[in-house]
């Protein structure tokens, strides 16, 4: 039996139903009738940031370019607007990942001073470039969307992303945030989802100086594909520990739904504000299933933690509403749920449940260096909190094109991407 080092067994409210956890708040806004002035904090700054920026690196661009106005230079190769205009239609965006389900960054979190790093071994086992940053043995969900949407590589991520690289789409990820901008930092360094919004007002600065035309550049990433999947983190790494975070202790879980859902409803809002159209938003995993919680309460015989599974379930509820909600207020955008309860854990009997392929540390990460299970591709779970390949396979698949109705509302992201 082990435990997380950052929750201490006992810590988190689960002798109790938090259903009905008491409050200090006697009341909470309802997370309907958002006014449009009151969009989150980073909408403001991220305008300002973009402003200057792009004025900055425009004059830049005249002066080094001013030559070539039809062209774009990426790395000494210039390639033509109209071929960078049909490759748009392809353009795929990885806004955020987040503490569990497959990070799909390959590197944001390298440099960063925290313990949410997988940039060494046995992580990348069966990955071609090795260990990266992937909390995996190989691809993620997201590099599979990628795959299956046509691209031949994998999306580059935000740190590390060169001109030539951004053309084809960035990852803002960052393993440990939030929806919340305390979330995580018990963890260490992480990149918010306030921060990976600003981060992408720069990039699209980036994308105006390339092309030389940020009339263009407005048109061309509204053609882009943004999948967002974030909010596991402001549960494990925030609710969930009462001892380190006041939230657990200031909200009932239905109330801290609340809160989070009118910060989500805010950064989305702000995110299509900065040009997006096509944005699948992905619901919570069922964070009571995974290996390190079982392991931290046990199931009393069931399958998972039920008493974790029935409060974030309260946020994923808030979710399709807040799509609808979306969908209704911005008749140019295409918004849509994918419903990742319904899809993962897959249910393949051959699969191997609640149990990580490698051997892990106090924090579920795997034990550097050590050595994985040999049947991987019949695991679940790579580390205490992070699914193998093969189930990111499954699931990425799914997210694709959808089996059934309850997957995802109203479209799939194949679907999406069609629209």
């Amino acid at each position: 039996m082990w435990k997380q080092s950052h929750c201490k067994k006992g810590s988190r409210p689960l002798d109790k139903d938090l259903s009905s956890s008491s409050s200090h708040v006697s009341d909470i806004d309802s997370e309907e009738n958002i006014e449009e002035e009151n969009l989150v904090w980073v909408d403001e700054r991220a305008k300002e940031t973009w402003v200057k920026y792009d004025r900055y690196l425009m004059e830049k661009y005249r002066d080094e370019h001013s030559n070539i106005p039809n062209l774009m230079k990426f790395s000494g190769h210039e390639l033509p607007v109209a071929r960078i205009k049909k490759k748009c239609m392809d353009y795929v965006v990885l806004m955020t990942r987040t503490h569990m389900v497959d990070r799909t960054l390959s590197g944001n979190n390298n440099n960063l001073i925290t313990t949410e790093k997988a940039n060494y071994p046995p992580y990348g086992a069966d990955f071609p470039k090795g260990a990266t940053g992937r909390f995996t043995n190989g691809r993620t969900s997201a590099d599979i969307i990628g795959q299956l949407l046509g691209f031949p590589g994998f999306i580059p991520p935000y740190a590390t992303a060169t001109d030539a690289e951004i053309i084809s789409g960035v990852n803002y990820g960052s393993g440990g945030a939030g929806i919340l901008p305390e979330s995580g930092i018990n963890l260490g360094d992480r990149i918010s989802m306030d921060e990976q919004l600003l981060n992408h007002a720069a990039i699209i600065a980036r994308l105006s100086v390339l092309q030389g035309n940020k009339t263009f550049t407005n048109e061309y990433i509204k053609k882009c594909i943004y999948l967002v999947n974030i909010g596991n983190n402001d549960y494990v790494n925030n609710y969930l520990m009462p001892d380190t975070y006041p939230d657990g202790r200031i909200y009932n879980p239905d109330q801290f739904a609340s809160v989070l859902i009118r910060q989500y409803s805010k950064q989305l809002r702000t995110l299509n504000k900065l040009g997006a159209r096509k944005i699948a938003v992905f619901g919570l995993t069922l964070i009571g299933c995974t290996p390190a919680e079982i392991a931290m309460f046990g199931t009393n015989g069931e399958p998972c933690v039920d008493s974790i599974n029935n409060v974030t379930q309260l946020f994923t509820n808030r979710i399709k509403p807040l799509i609808d909600d979306l969908n209704n207020a911005f008749a140019d955008a295409r918004f849509t749920f994918i419903n990742f309860t319904n899809i993962f854990p897959p249910q393949e009997g051959e699969l191997v449940p609640n149990v990580p392929c490698c051997r892990v540390q106090s924090n579920a990460l795997c034990v550097p260096y050590s050595v994985p299970c040999p049947n991987r591709t019949l695991e679940i779970w790579y580390d205490g909190f992070h699914p193998s390949e093969i189930a990111n396979t499954l699931t990425a698949s799914r997210s694709y094109n959808a089996l059934s109705p309850m997957d995802a509302s109203p479209y799939d992201i194949s679907h999406l991407a069609q629209l």
